[in-house]
């Protein structure tokens, strides 16, 4: 976890493991031991002096019984067998045999410890602990026990007189009464807010394990609760628009002094200045409306925002602001609805009774199938575009986040630290419509999203996967002859040499030499200089700006 929370420490060696084994041992109370005195300057306890092994007794018996003399006496008070059943219980009582005890008797009991705290300064502090017993079911007549230790391994159970005067300087500085939760220790500021928290709230808190007990989904159907299946059928639907992106960046070298390896543990050898980006909005229902975004310039990050904002307005106004109505049917679909028996969502069988609807997509109009009236309602239109970007959270998320942030709009992140994030949401307002004679902005988002964590290899390996008939983005841009062959393939780029913007003005292909890579200190292959020269030239490159371009081009075309 240290290098997650951006300590900046580095492991260097294992100096030795220590293993330690506890033979596990039921925790039980006897005899008496004296309340701490931090505790009983507190006056929020009653500690019995008993002097046999049933302190859990005589602790209940303080907690129940009137005292006919001074409380702290175990003569003050009756029997605790004339009060309580202790069949199947034997002294000293052990912490697992308080539930048996509670089944037996009409009370509830939580029991509490003490744990000991070093602060900073080096002092040694107690703290209330627990509940190391919680009761299953708090009952009319509820006792809280404080179970004390001591250095010679006794120990003993005491009565909780007061709980929020035990426990109130340990969760609050004033000196206010408090309201304090017996189950989980949280404290409120009135008694109606623990009421509130006791009967909605803490309650409520528990490991829930399925049964085969029958419930009801959101569909309407019958399943049990032990049973596992989809039924999220919204997720069936593919998305009208998906983009695909990628950032180029010129690798500017850090030059400064060598840091001292154990006091450092990353060495920054580059500075990355995105100087290009491309993205491609792929439509699922017309491709005619699919559309390749490209741009080169030193302001690439805020450019990338500022396009793909005013791009995904333009998808909202022109397909999703208005939904296209179903037309009417041709013959042929209105057999197939005549004559359909399965709901083409949840593929259950129509029974006699059911209400079918035709279910249309709302951007293209087309009929997508006959479907239950309540399965149709649950399809929801999105109200997002998702960005995908292959390895989003290790390197492009920190190209334009900045730049994303800077208008006045929300953004929910999704991150494993403050450098990383898995995924992070844009709102934009698309437009403006009037509710009530109130002015309301219409929200969409913009969810950029990680591929590589769905695809866990790199983009290279992933285009060797592929076989030609699933390259159908690179031949709709490039066609099927060497062209295809080519760009179909992961690309090489002189990441290294380009550390300049003017770089890129340079007229021919660089030297084999000059595609070393100094992050991995690998150089490229003959295959792969050659096929370089081959795609500068196919294209007819003039500059090796556009030989990056039509690298970028191939890398998101691939990803799509």
């Amino acid at each position: 976890t240290y290098l997650l929370l951006l300590s900046g420490w580095a492991l260097q060696q294992w100096l030795y493991i220590e293993l330690n084994i506890n033979r596990y041992n039921p925790l039980r109370a006897s005899s008496f031991i004296p309340t701490p005195s931090f505790i009983s300057r507190k006056r929020a306890t009653i500690n019995v002096r008993n002097n046999d092994f049933a302190c859990f007794g005589w602790a209940l018996m303080s907690a129940i019984d009137t005292p006919t003399g001074p409380p702290c006496q175990p003569e003050s008070y009756r029997h605790y067998s004339e009060l309580f059943n202790f069949d199947g219980i034997t002294f000293p009582v052990k912490l697992d045999a308080i539930a048996k005890f509670e089944e037996n008797n009409p009370l509830s009991i939580n029991v509490y410890g003490l744990e000991e705290d070093t602060q900073k300064d080096g002092k040694v502090v107690y703290k209330i602990v627990g509940p190391l017993h919680y009761t299953k079911q708090k009952k009319t007549l509820h006792v809280n026990l404080l179970y004390l230790t001591s250095v010679d391994g006794n120990s003993h159970y005491c009565w909780i007189q007061d709980m929020s005067r035990l426990i109130s300087m340990q969760v609050s500085k004033h000196k206010e009464a408090i309201y304090l939760c017996d189950g989980c220790l949280v404290y409120f500021a009135t008694e109606e807010k623990l009421w509130r928290h006791s009967i909605f709230d803490c309650n409520y808190v528990r490991t829930f394990l399925p049964t085969t007990e029958p419930i009801v989904t959101k569909w309407g159907e019958s399943s049990f609760q032990n049973q596992l299946k989809f039924d999220n059928y919204q997720k069936r639907l593919k998305l009208p628009f998906v983009v695909y992106a990628d950032f180029e960046c010129l690798l500017k070298s850090i030059h400064g002094p060598e840091p001292n390896p154990l006091l450092q543990f990353t060495t920054n050898t580059f500075e990355h200045n995105p100087y290009s980006f491309a993205y491609y909005i792929k439509c699922s229902f017309d491709d005619s409306y699919s559309k390749f975004q490209t741009y080169r310039g030193p302001d690439a990050a805020l450019q990338f925002v500022n396009m793909i904002e005013s791009d995904i307005r333009t998808l909202y106004n022109q397909h999703f602001k208005h939904a296209k109505p179903l037309p009417k049917l041709t013959i042929e679909e209105q057999r197939k609805y005549d004559s359909a028996t399965i709901c083409w969502i949840c593929e259950k069988t129509f029974l006699d009774g059911d209400v079918r609807v035709l279910d249309h997509c709302h951007w293209s109009g087309v009929m997508r199938g006959i479907s239950h009236s309540t399965c149709n309602l649950q399809l929801q239109n999105p109200n997002f575009v998702p960005v995908f970007f292959h390895n989003l959270t290790g390197y492009d998320a920190h190209m334009f986040v900045k730049c994303l942030a800077l208008e006045n709009e929300n953004i929910d992140v999704i991150a494993t630290n403050k450098e990383k994030y898995v995924s992070f949401t844009k709102h934009i307002s698309v437009d403006q419509i009037v509710e009530n004679g109130v002015p309301k902005n219409v929200i969409w988002r913009i969810r950029f999203v990680d591929s590589f964590r769905f695809l866990g290899s790199s983009l290279n390996v992933l285009s060797k996967n592929l076989s030609d008939s699933e390259c159908n983005e690179i031949k709709t841009f490039f066609g099927t002859g060497r062209a295809f062959e080519l760009i179909r393939q992961k690309g090489v780029f002189p990441y290294s040499f380009v550390d300049a913007f003017d770089k890129l003005d340079q007229t021919q292909l660089p030297n084999k030499a000059d595609f070393f890579d100094k992050l991995h200190e690998q150089h490229i292959t003959e295959d792969e200089y050659s096929r370089a020269q081959d795609v500068w030239n196919l294209f007819q490159c003039q500059t090796l700006g556009e030989y990056s371009d039509i690298y970028l081009k191939s890398d998101v075309l691939l990803l799509a």
